[in-house]
């Protein structure tokens, strides 16, 4: 039993002439066999600034979850909401103190602060998920169909900033027991395309192909191969009218995983 996992990016196509690459940024890391840790964030690109400050949130938020071992086994273990609040408000000051000091640091009075921060736990126990901002976490359960970590609204996102004063109140907790065999986390860009409008919930024919990926997968390169094959092709990319960073992990049990 293990996890395959990888992230990937795409810079928005629809409107956009900014020669800039896409801001987004992600990294999903596996700790042994069967735990990965995800988190994305994205930037806002509105003016040129020298850092990227979506990659700042990640790797801070990564770091953390990676050196505070004992909360990381705890989380593990029992991947529930009373459990991993208190842990997940201490990441994000973390994470606020680490802006703050780039702010500081920089030249550039105008840095760009990233509004978005979402961090993933999965294990055989179950998957617990945080959101500060935008994005979307899917997942599907075996013979289940695919659901939302979060409630998703593609017309009402909330942008507040992981650094704003506020950000503490705005974190979003989400758990769900038992082994998630698929799972797909991006930033708000996608979500237009995969969130249904009315009903607010995944849209199959968006995921499954990413599914198919997952489940015929036998290496993280495989997964990797498949995001590009999918960012890159798929004929709704094109309308894409934000950068986006997906992340697509599977679980693959007794040498498959079934989607």
């Amino acid at each position: 039993m293990s996890w395959h996992a990888a992230v990937d990016y795409r810079k928005a196509k629809a409107g956009s002439l900014s020669p800039l690459p896409a801001l987004d940024y992600g990294e999903v890391h596996k700790v042994g066999e069967e735990v990965i840790i995800a988190a994305l964030s994205d930037d806002v690109r509105s003016i040129i600034h020298p850092q990227n400050t979506a990659k700042i949130v990640v790797k801070k938020a990564i770091t953390t979850l990676l050196e505070d071992r004992h909360y990381l086994a705890k989380l593990v273990d029992c991947p529930e909401v009373d459990i991993a609040t208190p842990f997940f408000q201490e990441l994000c000051e973390g994470v606020r103190s680490a802006l703050v000091e780039q702010i500081i640091n920089s030249s550039h009075t105008s840095l760009i602060l990233s509004p978005t921060l979402i961090v993933i736990l999965a294990s055989p126990a179950g998957t617990i998920a945080m959101r500060v901002g935008d994005g979307s976490i899917v997942y599907r359960q075996s013979g289940r169909s695919y659901e939302s970590m979060f409630q998703q609204n593609p017309e009402n996102s909330d942008l507040t900033s992981i650094a704003a004063p506020n950000a503490l109140e705005k974190i979003e907790v989400a758990s769900q027991p038992g082994i998630a065999e698929f799972i797909c986390a991006s930033t708000g860009g996608l979500i237009p395309l995969s969130i249904r409008k009315t009903e607010h919930r995944p849209r199959a024919p968006f995921f499954r192909p990413l599914d198919q990926c997952a489940a015929m997968a036998e290496t993280d390169d495989d997964i990797h191969r498949g995001l590009r094959t999918f960012l890159r092709s798929a004929p709704f990319i094109d309308h894409l009218k934000k950068d986006c960073t997906l992340m697509l992990g599977g679980y693959r049990a007794n040498g498959y995983c079934a989607a």
